[in-house]
């Protein structure tokens, strides 16, 4: 798998782990443009993006080359994520 050049939208600071899912109004959040090399499942303008930055894994939703940023993990997770998905895959 290739990675991909993308800009990824931080609505609600998912970065510090912050996203609530919630729109304040009165207190909206700064939103921040990330452009990042990712590994990006269904290329530039797929659904799924990963990539990481500081020991942590990001991860991104996407829709028509439109990114946002859905949240972080600590990078030690991520033998574990992978066998939760071939786990998964499996039940197909």
């Amino acid at each position: 798998m290739k990675k991909c050049k993308i800009t990824v939208w931080d609505y609600y600071d998912a970065r510090h782990n912050a996203s609530t899912g919630h729109y304040d109004k009165d207190n909206p959040p700064t939103v921040v443009e990330y452009n990042v090399e990712a590994y990006c499942v269904g290329g530039s303008d797929g659904i799924f993006a990963y990539w990481i930055d500081d020991r942590q894994m990001f991860y991104a939703e996407g829709d028509d080359g439109h990114w946002w940023l859905s949240g972080v993990v600590a990078i030690h997770w991520l033998n574990e994520m992978i066998e939760a998905l071939q786990a998964t895959q499996k039940e197909i």
